[in-house]
């Protein structure tokens, strides 16, 4: 028995490929979810033989032992599995494949054809080229959107589950980013029955909005003998602002109660995240705001000059002990790292340069806005920050890979065994001015039968002094930095 994996597009029969509709034709049986062949077209799913269904619903952990009892079956040579979008596009085709090849072996080849994925869509619905984007599945799975912004590019979210589009558009805004332009499609292409089909074209959905900018597309197409016959015309409709305007293009035919609605609508993250939205959603995350403000800014590598940071009377780890400390915490692009008494925040903002997500923890108003400041002037919006006091308030942080300790209040022992508590293995990294801030930190080490890595360094700078250059010695700083490793 042959097995083919076919990508069936988006939900209706003009986005399968005339490959993918042949092979469906062929198939004596085709297996799927329900809602993926609802959308096949008829052609397909007929079969001759009225003893039997040719399209079996099925769950992705149901398919193997369907195939197994089909294999039995001698009037069953070929066997489809349709599925959603494209077979190479966060698609269950690679799973199921190696699933089929481990059950079956060489007994049942497999064929894979590709179909059009959502992110093509929505793409061609926008008329812009997608190969640039930066695509991302939080269909059901765990997802960081702020880490995937940051990444610099337009970024694209197949979303479900857990991270529905207003969700990702919510945590965008708590992290500073609800001025990000964002487009949401929603139900691209996916039928619904619609008993009541109205052929009014004179109404059209308003969504509130602040910004003249701020576009809604409202797409309503039936089936019709003919598909490629479609009315569009645009009307404005009532809002916050009167010349916010919404598209909407109308196609139908009154023999068909099979009714498509589309939503295409582009605003900012903030207004986003206060609709709701379906599971079948894509979002499209710029980097800029509706008025071409670029908010997320390129990386930069580590040693900033010290005069690019806002700076107050706040005292700040100078460039030379910070291109140190970075280099000993040798942090990754997956990490969680603490930032514990961040000060002006020049440590936190150029670990946020490497790090998935860097929690800044700062007592001091004034420090407290500087990091603000400064997070904001880089564009480091995977930075967060809390207000507070170690070790009291680390239970407001995530369990750390990495964690800084700037400063203690003179709670380096406790801090450090909340820290090791959350995570025994997290890479610490301190620095210290004081010979006793050294002396605990070795103590805490021991405690712990870590082997600190122990640096002092000593930074003499120069200065200028009636038109000549001296050299100006600074106060030794000792880094002290190790993880446990059983």
């Amino acid at each position: 028995m042959k097995i083919t994996l076919i990508g069936t597009g988006c939900g209706t029969p003009a986005t399968l490929t005339e490959e993918g509709k042949h092979a469906l034709e062929r198939a004596d049986v085709i297996l799927g979810a329900a809602r993926v062949l609802k959308g096949l077209p008829d052609a397909c799913t007929q079969t001759g033989d009225s003893t039997r269904e040719k399209t079996v619903e099925a769950k992705p952990r149901q398919i193997c032992d369907l195939l197994a009892c089909y294999i039995e079956d001698r009037n069953i040579e070929n066997a489809a599995i349709a599925l959603s979008g494209d077979s190479g596009f966060y698609s269950g085709a690679r799973i199921l494949k190696e699933r089929i090849l481990e059950r079956f072996g060489d007994v049942c080849p497999v064929e894979i054809i590709p179909g059009i994925s959502s992110v093509q869509m929505l793409a061609a619905r926008l008329g812009i080229p997608w190969q640039d984007w930066n695509l991302v599945s939080a269909h059901g799975v765990g997802c960081d959107p702020v880490y995937e912004i940051m990444k610099g590019k337009e970024t694209f979210f197949l979303t479900g589950g857990k991270y529905t589009a207003d969700v990702i558009c919510r945590e965008l805004a708590e992290a500073g980013l609800g001025d990000l332009r964002v487009t949401v499609g929603e139900n691209l292409t996916y039928l619904h029955e619609d008993k009541n089909v109205s052929t009014d074209t004179g109404h059209v959905d308003s969504i509130p909005a602040s910004d003249p900018d701020t576009r809604a597309e409202h797409i309503d197409s039936f089936s019709a003998s003919d598909p490629d016959t479609r009315t569009k015309h645009i009307d404005s409709f009532s809002a916050s602002d009167p010349n916010t305007r919404a598209e909407r293009i109308d196609s139908f035919s009154v023999s068909d109660s099979n009714t498509k609605t589309e939503y295409i609508v582009t605003g900012t993250a903030s207004e986003c995240a206060e609709r709701a939205f379906s599971d079948l959603t894509v979002l499209l995350v710029d980097t800029k705001t509706q008025y071409g403000k670029r908010l997320i800014q390129p990386r930069r590598p580590a040693g900033m000059p010290d005069d690019v940071f806002v700076r107050g009377k706040v005292p700040m780890t100078r460039m030379e002990v910070r291109c140190v400390i970075l280099g000993k915490m040798a942090v990754s692009q997956n990490d969680v790292v603490w930032d514990i008494g961040a000060g002006t925040g020049s440590v936190s903002v150029e670990l946020a340069m490497q790090a998935r997500q860097v929690w800044a923890l700062e007592r001091r108003d004034e420090a407290v806005e500087l990091i603000r400041e400064n997070r904001e002037k880089f564009g480091r919006w995977n930075l967060r920050i809390v207000q507070g006091e170690a070790p009291m308030d680390l239970k407001e942080l995530p369990d750390p890979d990495a964690v800084f300790v700037g400063g203690s209040g003179g709670h380096l022992g406790e801090i450090l065994s909340k820290v090791w508590r959350r995570n025994g293995r997290a890479r610490i990294c301190i620095s210290a001015t004081l010979l006793e801030t050294l002396q605990e930190s070795l103590a805490a080490f021991a405690d712990r039968k870590i082997e600190p890595d122990i640096v002092q360094i000593a930074v003499t700078r120069s200065e200028k002094v009636g038109g000549r250059h001296m050299m100006r010695a600074g106060n030794p700083i000792y880094i002290i930095t190790g993880s446990y490793e059983p």
